[in-house]
């Protein structure tokens, strides 16, 4: 299984701060499932629940981008989209001499 508790906890620490973190998905969860059920017609799969969880930290996860200016450099390290060309400046002979 994988950890996602930091390296720098002892052993007895990282346990707790996995189980915490268990606790809070399932918490999590559940909500999103009742959230999910208020406006559903029929049964609400844990995989429905899951894909919307993933889907609001997407979500969350964009507007962070967005908000810190990372969003385009990331774009542009990965080439999604080219960066900006500047704009080369053209002399202009005088019309007068």
């Amino acid at each position: 299984m994988m950890s996602f508790a930091p390296p720098f906890l002892n052993v007895g620490d990282r346990e707790e701060h996995m189980s915490i973190l268990e606790e809070a998905a399932a918490i999590q969860s559940l909500q999103k499932l009742q959230e999910l059920k208020s406006g559903a017609k029929g049964d609400v799969s844990m995989e429905t629940v899951a894909i919307a969880l993933l889907s609001d930290l997407q979500d969350e996860q964009d507007r962070e981008m967005a908000n810190s200016g990372l969003e385009n450099k990331v774009r542009y390290r990965y080439k999604v989209v080219p960066p900006p060309q500047k704009k080369k400046k053209v002399k202009r002979k005088n019309a007068g001499g």
